[in-house]
């Protein structure tokens, strides 16, 4: 009866995902902006679709400017890539789409992960206020591994639970811990920072049995073992530290921390951007983080699991020496608001008429900042990026005149090696004398200027302006300019 049960109060949860995902594929906007991680992704899949080695993307690393990226990914959401490559070819919409599917696998899976603690209908809602949101629905666009590993992390976090509960009532638990293990690493292959998930387990184990469990040994050596031959194979982690270094040096960690904490406080406000009030936005979100607080406090001891992910989370983001928008906290976003309505019920039940409409007031605020926010937002194309009409006459001057082999700095190098099949690098902020070193050591006889970059504008449009000894014109248009290196 209780399956019965269940099942009846997840098909709500399914119809949401179902329509949160229509709504999603229907919105999509054409072209690609000039964020340039997702073109390594793509040379990846490529590259594993067509049998060639993974990490020979065209991408050359400048090893004095490591922030651009490590040579290589974790290999799990170029692998998801290449099996679209394969029926799709170089079709970055598809591509989008596949990632839309797992979002909408996640918000179902996000369903039933919260309706234990709170309840079928709670639970419904703080999967459709993650849904909705217009931070998640603009992500859709910019093809980057966050909806794939929000699907398996959160699976991970579902089937453990799941497998520790089996193992407690006798019953088949092993077959669960070695999913969890599966999805464990399939969360660390796609994103690094699924290097949580294996102590979040570990700290939910000692926290409520005082011991490790069956589960969590079978599930942390299913984990580690693929992970051990992820390294050994596709791409390691170890590909990370010279960048880490590099931004470590400049800040302390203190400093990194303190930092980051105000960061990220800031940029949560854009859960509630309504687009046309930042004083209003920051309130919502104020009472909502207090919300938040309550339900963390009354929940944390009672669910460890979430409890240790919770803060294992925060812990790598206050930590980690770079922050890029809101995305690294983007596995945070849903336990605020499972908290915060947890903090609400709580709220109900002690104080009862006073506080009973704090849920409906935070939905509301919610829903009424969600619809701000989209009548402000973005429907058409974009107007800059891959699919201006100043940037497709670049990449085909590129590809006509620029032998293959020939290496060419540009500020987006993964994106040039993605559209013209020649290899790029990025440059560094240096003397004149040590970048010219350093293009010559790159082997690179072309230099890219970008009026749209500005980076460029400030730097290396004025270097070129001071070296035409040493660089000689060949290509311009309205927004760019191109160069060949003189011996």
């Amino acid at each position: 009866m209780s399956q019965i049960t269940q099942k009846l109060s997840s098909v709500p949860a399914k119809y949401l995902a179902a329509g949160i995902c229509v709504f999603y594929l229907l919105t999509l906007r054409q072209g690609q902006t000039w964020m340039d991680d997702y073109a390594q992704y793509v040379l990846h899949a490529v590259n594993l679709a067509g049998g060639r080695p993974y990490a020979d993307t065209g991408y050359i690393l400048n090893p004095a400017y490591q922030v651009t990226g490590p040579v290589t990914y974790p290999p799990v959401f170029p692998l998801l890539l290449a099996g679209v490559y394969k029926i799709a070819g170089l079709n970055l919409q598809a591509m989008k789409a596949a990632t839309v599917l797992a979002f909408a696998a996640f918000l179902y899976l996000l369903f039933l992960l919260f309706s234990p603690g709170l309840g079928s209908r709670r639970a419904l809602l703080a999967a459709g206020l993650v849904g909705l949101s217009p931070v998640f629905w603009k992500f859709k666009d910019y093809l980057y591994a966050e909806y794939p590993f929000l699907l398996f992390s959160f699976a991970a976090l579902y089937v453990y639970g799941r497998a520790r509960a089996a193992e407690a009532a006798g019953g088949r638990w092993l077959p669960r811990a070695l999913a969890a293990g599966l999805l464990a690493y399939l969360a660390y292959g796609t994103r690094s920072a699924g290097a949580a998930l294996l102590p979040a387990f570990l700290i939910a184990d000692l926290v409520e049995r005082k011991k490790l469990s069956k589960t969590f040994l079978a599930c942390g050596a299913a984990a580690l073992g693929l992970a051990v031959c992820q390294g050994l194979t596709l791409h390691s982690d170890a590909v990370y530290a010279g960048q880490a270094a590099e931004l470590l040096s400049r800040s302390s960690l203190p400093g990194t921390a303190a930092a980051n904490f105000w960061t990220y406080a800031d940029r949560l406000t854009l859960l509630f951007d309504n687009g046309y009030s930042e004083l209003l936005a920051a309130g919502v979100l104020g009472a909502v983080a207090a919300l938040a607080a309550a339900g963390f406090v009354r929940r944390a001891g009672r669910e460890p699991l979430f409890a240790a992910y919770v803060l294992l989370n925060a812990v790598m983001l206050l930590l980690f020496p770079a922050s890029d928008g809101l995305r690294y906290a983007f596995p945070l976003v849903p336990f605020l608001f499972y908290y915060a309505l947890a903090g609400a019920q709580a709220g109900a039940e002690r104080f009862r008429r006073a506080a009973r409409y704090a849920a409906p007031a935070l939905l509301l605020a919610a829903l009424a900042s969600y619809a701000g926010a989209y009548s402000r937002a973005q429907y058409g194309a974009f107007r800059e990026g891959t699919g201006k009409a100043e940037t497709k006459l670049l990449f085909d001057f590129i590809r006509s005149s620029v032998p293959p082999g020939e290496p060419v700095i540009f500020r987006k190098p993964r994106t040039l090696a993605l559209y013209t099949g020649r290899r790029a690098s990025m440059y560094h902020f240096a003397p004149d004398g040590e970048l010219l070193a350093y293009f010559k050591s790159a082997g690179a006889r072309y230099l890219i200027t970008g009026a749209v970059f500005p980076e460029d504008a400030a730097f290396l449009s004025p270097f070129a302006a001071r070296n035409p000894e040493k660089l000689s014109e060949v290509y311009f248009n309205a927004d760019f300019k191109v160069y060949r290196l003189n011996p």
